[in-house]
């Protein structure tokens, strides 16, 4: 659930939401020099989440878990996905379902099932929290996580036993998943704020995505660029170089929120 990356450069991308021309538009526009880092929620609403999965994998680019990711590895069971019920579907997971032939081709289709199976097995085993120890941005250790760390940090105290804890602690407490923030992983994942100037200084630097913002926001010790692919608050897709701070963002040039029955 920890992963450290040895880059001296990194390039970090917020959430895709399943914009995968989108997502080439803007990684096109990255120096190759820098490793690319993707900051959770690769799925739902855009129309081809399993290509961006599969671009992801086939690059081996890095990556750390989204709560829209979290939620596809938590609703296991097929024949119970409807709108109406299921978490996932209600934010987007439909959309995800359909890119990869949708629920019956999934359930019947041998080939489509295997994919969607290899791809979620893959989102089970991405790290909720990414180190760099050669990245230092503000003369300060930089962590990337999907949403901020603040209240991770008032459950583990300090970062060594937050370490500790991802590092040692049972892996199936990622599986573990509800909105009340009550367990690690949760605070991880799902954290969201009224405003990133709520967000304290735990004298590191944490580059975050999943809460939407129209703007990405940048302070000494905290990098928020998530700008809304998928939700028309931004509708664009941003990347943060680091350690230089430098922004780079790429409109949304496909449709989205494609919530259709099939």
């Amino acid at each position: 659930m920890l992963e450290t990356c040895n880059a001296k450069k990194a390039a970090f991308i917020g959430d895709v939401h399943g914009h995968y021309e989108t997502m080439l538009a803007l990684v096109k526009k990255i120096p190759k020099e820098y490793t690319i880092v993707f900051l959770g929620d690769l799925i739902d609403r855009g129309k081809r989440s399993k290509d961006v999965i599969q671009f992801i994998i086939d690059n081996n680019h890095r990556c750390v878990m989204g709560n829209h990711d979290q939620m596809m590895i938590m609703e296991r069971n097929m024949k119970a996905w409807r709108p109406r019920t299921s978490l996932w579907f209600h934010n987007g997971g439909d959309t995800t379902v359909r890119s990869y032939g949708g629920k019956w081709k999934i359930q019947n289709d041998k080939e489509k099932r295997e994919i969607f199976i290899k791809h979620r097995a893959w989102i089970q085993n991405l790290p909720v929290l990414m180190k760099f120890p050669h990245i230092r941005v503000n003369d300060r250790k930089l962590y990337a996580s999907h949403s901020p760390l603040d209240i991770a940090m008032q459950i583990a105290t300090d970062t060594t036993t937050l370490e500790n804890a991802l590092t040692y602690g049972p892996k199936e407490a990622v599986l573990y998943q509800s909105q009340g923030l009550s367990t690690l992983i949760e605070a991880i994942v799902w954290r969201h704020f009224r405003s990133p100037l709520d967000i304290p200084d735990n004298k590191f630097f944490n580059v975050t995505g999943h809460n939407t913002l129209r703007e990405p926001f940048v302070n000494e010790h905290l990098a928020c660029v998530d700008t809304g692919a998928g939700f028309g608050v931004g509708n664009k897709l941003t990347a943060i170089l680091l350690p230089e701070k430098k922004i780079i963002s790429q409109e949304v040039i496909e449709d989205t929120w494609e919530f259709k029955k099939w």
